[in-house]
């Protein structure tokens, strides 16, 4: 089998290299002669053959999305790879094209926010790959396993025994996220100031905190123990776009979630 690749890199002179290490060897992979660079052109493409009704017919297997785009030539880069599998898992839906038919969305990043990993799969992506010291072999073989032999995406457990963390505990964290005075949450959240405060409590002594440690803090230690959640900023985008987060990752990733669908 031949996996065709359609590649979304704005960084000009890396492209070659990628395009090497990715055709080089004995992989069984081709990629498509375009390589899109910039957010604008990416949805352009989608959409273009969204409106001839050909989007089924696109001659791609799998999609490598860097991080990082500028919406624009000339544009600085932003973290945009999110939105960009958002728009793409839209124009999928609209079109009636089930998830087994698109393309495999890769995330192809340094570094990235856990929770921003869980984004990109959650609304329609299905890998992350890392940027970081990935060798020709090894970004060959990790493509193929995505998009040839559909490797399914698995989150890491917690690294620690979180006593005390309950089921959708992961509400306070997204909105701890956003920071804010424990009055500000509760009306956010639509709770009571003492629920808030019991909830960061425990939130503290799950994640080993001492008695005052900050929303950031908690944050963070939630994340050094691989607790993930959807950030609210994404959360809300989906919704502007009618897309609802994979039933898979909210089953495995967020427990007590309440959310349904798979986009």
């Amino acid at each position: 089998m031949t996996v065709n690749l359609l590649l979304v890199e704005d960084n000009t002179p890396e492209i070659p290299g990628v395009l090497e290490f990715l055709q080089g060897g004995f992989a069984e992979i081709r990629v498509f002669e375009r390589v899109l660079t910039t957010f604008d052109d990416s949805i352009e493409f989608f959409l273009g053959a969204a409106e001839r009704a050909a989007l089924g017919r696109i001659p791609i297997d799998g999609v490598l999305i860097d991080g990082y785009l500028p919406r624009v030539r000339g544009a600085s880069a932003e973290f945009v790879a999110i939105e960009l599998a958002i728009r793409i898992t839209e124009l999928y839906q609209q079109a009636g094209i089930a998830k087994p038919r698109r393309p495999r969305l890769i995330l192809r990043t340094a570094g990235p926010d856990p929770c921003d990993v869980v984004a990109f799969i959650a609304y329609g992506g299905s890998g992350y790959i890392a940027k970081e010291h990935t060798s020709p072999d090894k970004l060959r073989s990790e493509v193929l396993e995505v998009v040839a032999h559909r490797r399914p995406w698995e989150p890491s457990p917690p690294t620690r025994a979180l006593h005390g963390y309950r089921p959708g505990d992961w509400r306070y964290l997204a909105e701890l996220e956003r920071d804010g005075g424990n009055r500000e949450l509760a009306r956010r959240m639509g709770f009571a100031e003492d629920t808030i405060s019991d909830a960061k409590e425990r939130l503290r002594t799950a994640f080993g905190l001492p008695p005052r440690a900050t929303n950031a803090q908690i944050v963070q230690a939630a994340k050094v123990a691989n607790v993930l959640w959807i950030p609210l900023k994404w959360q809300r985008l989906a919704e502007q776009h009618a897309v609802k987060a994979a039933t898979h990752v909210i089953a495995r990733v967020l427990p007590g979630a309440g959310l349904d669908g798979d986009a």
